[in-house]
Protein backbone atom coordinates (compact mmCIF):
# COMPACT_ATOMS: atom_id res chain seq x y z
CA UNK A 1 0.00 0.00 0.00
CA UNK A 2 1.87 3.40 -1.04
CA UNK A 3 1.26 5.91 1.91
CA UNK A 4 0.59 9.23 1.78
CA UNK A 5 2.17 12.23 4.61
CA UNK A 6 -0.15 14.03 5.92
CA UNK A 7 -0.76 17.47 5.08
CA UNK A 8 -2.35 19.75 7.94
CA UNK A 9 -5.55 20.18 5.46
CA UNK A 10 -6.49 16.79 5.70
CA UNK A 11 -8.17 15.77 9.54
CA UNK A 12 -9.83 13.58 8.11
CA UNK A 13 -6.77 11.74 6.67
CA UNK A 14 -5.33 11.98 9.86
CA UNK A 15 -7.40 10.00 11.73
CA UNK A 16 -7.94 7.60 8.82
CA UNK A 17 -3.85 7.28 8.77
CA UNK A 18 -3.70 6.99 12.43
CA UNK A 19 -6.55 3.82 12.47
CA UNK A 20 -4.42 2.11 9.55
CA UNK A 21 -0.93 2.39 10.75
CA UNK A 22 -1.03 2.99 14.19
CA UNK A 23 0.22 6.59 16.21
CA UNK A 24 3.37 5.17 16.83
CA UNK A 25 4.84 5.10 13.33
CA UNK A 26 3.10 8.59 13.03
CA UNK A 27 5.39 9.39 15.71
CA UNK A 28 8.82 7.53 14.04
CA UNK A 29 8.38 9.96 10.69
CA UNK A 30 11.14 12.69 10.85
CA UNK A 31 8.33 15.57 11.24
CA UNK A 32 6.10 14.18 13.59
CA UNK A 33 8.36 16.70 16.08
CA UNK A 34 5.54 19.90 14.56
CA UNK A 35 2.37 19.93 16.11
CA UNK A 36 -0.14 17.92 14.26
CA UNK A 37 -2.49 20.61 13.60
CA UNK A 38 -0.06 23.11 12.38
CA UNK A 39 -1.53 26.83 10.95
CA UNK A 40 -0.41 26.54 7.33
CA UNK A 41 -2.04 28.16 4.30
CA UNK A 42 -5.51 27.75 2.53
CA UNK A 43 -4.44 28.37 -0.50
CA UNK A 44 -1.81 30.22 -2.99
CA UNK A 45 -3.39 33.47 -2.83
CA UNK A 46 -3.22 33.46 1.29
CA UNK A 47 0.90 32.90 0.93
CA UNK A 48 1.16 35.76 -1.75
CA UNK A 49 -0.67 38.35 0.16
CA UNK A 50 1.87 37.34 3.24
CA UNK A 51 4.62 37.57 0.70
CA UNK A 52 3.31 40.92 -0.01
CA UNK A 53 2.99 41.81 3.75
CA UNK A 54 6.74 41.40 4.59
CA UNK A 55 8.05 42.91 1.37
CA UNK A 56 6.20 45.64 2.77
CA UNK A 57 7.74 45.63 6.13
CA UNK A 58 10.80 45.18 4.73
CA UNK A 59 10.62 47.85 1.72
CA UNK A 60 11.31 45.71 -1.06
CA UNK A 61 9.63 45.95 -4.24
CA UNK A 62 8.61 42.61 -5.49
CA UNK A 63 8.08 42.50 -9.56
CA UNK A 64 6.48 39.06 -9.38
CA UNK A 65 5.46 36.19 -7.28
CA UNK A 66 4.95 32.93 -8.20
CA UNK A 67 4.25 29.35 -6.33
CA UNK A 68 5.21 26.14 -8.34
CA UNK A 69 6.99 23.08 -7.89
CA UNK A 70 10.38 23.23 -7.58
CA UNK A 71 12.79 20.30 -7.45
CA UNK A 72 15.57 21.08 -4.87
CA UNK A 73 14.56 24.62 -3.57
CA UNK A 74 12.33 26.22 -1.32
CA UNK A 75 12.82 29.65 -2.93
CA UNK A 76 14.52 31.62 -5.12
CA UNK A 77 14.78 35.19 -6.07
CA UNK A 78 16.33 37.13 -9.30
CA UNK A 79 17.70 40.49 -9.47
CA UNK A 80 14.62 41.54 -11.65
CA UNK A 81 12.90 41.83 -8.52
CA UNK A 82 10.98 38.16 -9.22
CA UNK A 83 10.10 35.70 -6.07
CA UNK A 84 9.54 31.68 -6.76
CA UNK A 85 8.31 29.87 -3.98
CA UNK A 86 8.16 26.01 -3.70
CA UNK A 87 4.27 25.18 -3.67
CA UNK A 88 5.32 22.36 -0.90
CA UNK A 89 5.24 25.38 1.19
CA UNK A 90 1.82 25.77 1.53
CA UNK A 91 1.21 22.91 3.23
CA UNK A 92 3.45 23.74 5.83
CA UNK A 93 3.62 25.91 9.31
CA UNK A 94 3.30 29.64 8.45
CA UNK A 95 6.33 29.89 10.39
CA UNK A 96 8.45 27.99 8.05
CA UNK A 97 6.60 29.84 4.75
CA UNK A 98 7.77 33.53 6.76
CA UNK A 99 11.21 31.64 7.60
CA UNK A 100 11.73 31.02 3.22
CA UNK A 101 10.33 34.32 2.67
CA UNK A 102 12.14 36.95 4.56
CA UNK A 103 15.25 34.83 3.74
CA UNK A 104 14.59 35.36 -0.06
CA UNK A 105 13.17 39.16 0.47
CA UNK A 106 16.26 39.62 2.26
CA UNK A 107 18.60 39.13 -0.43
CA UNK A 108 17.76 41.65 -2.24
CA UNK A 109 19.23 43.58 0.35
CA UNK A 110 22.28 41.54 1.02
CA UNK A 111 23.23 39.01 -1.30
CA UNK A 112 24.53 36.97 0.77
CA UNK A 113 24.40 34.74 4.31
CA UNK A 114 26.75 37.19 6.04
CA UNK A 115 26.53 38.73 9.38
CA UNK A 116 24.38 41.30 8.35
CA UNK A 117 21.78 38.72 6.90
CA UNK A 118 22.04 36.91 9.69
CA UNK A 119 21.56 39.42 11.87
CA UNK A 120 18.49 41.18 10.20
CA UNK A 121 17.04 37.49 10.10
CA UNK A 122 17.42 37.65 13.69
CA UNK A 123 15.67 40.99 14.01
CA UNK A 124 12.73 40.08 12.24
CA UNK A 125 12.04 36.22 12.79
CA UNK A 126 13.64 35.96 16.29
CA UNK A 127 16.00 32.43 16.70
CA UNK A 128 15.58 32.20 12.84
CA UNK A 129 18.26 29.30 13.35
CA UNK A 130 15.42 27.06 15.40
CA UNK A 131 13.36 28.31 12.70
CA UNK A 132 15.97 26.93 9.60
CA UNK A 133 16.63 23.53 11.63
CA UNK A 134 12.97 22.80 11.43
CA UNK A 135 12.28 23.40 7.62
CA UNK A 136 15.96 21.26 7.09
CA UNK A 137 14.60 18.17 8.78
CA UNK A 138 11.87 18.48 6.80
CA UNK A 139 13.42 18.63 3.37
CA UNK A 140 15.40 15.58 4.82
CA UNK A 141 12.78 13.63 5.30
CA UNK A 142 10.90 14.44 1.58
CA UNK A 143 14.24 14.90 -0.32
CA UNK A 144 17.29 17.65 -0.54
CA UNK A 145 16.01 21.36 -0.28
CA UNK A 146 17.83 24.64 -0.54
CA UNK A 147 16.85 27.78 0.47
Amino acid sequence: MKRRYLACSEPEFLQQAVAEIGRAEILQHPVAAEPPFMKCWRDREEFKAQVLKWASKLDVKAQAIYVRPMRRKWASCSTAGTLSFNDELIGMDKKLGDYVIVHELLHFQVPNHGKLWKMLMRVHLGDFEAIEGRLKSRATAIGPRKT
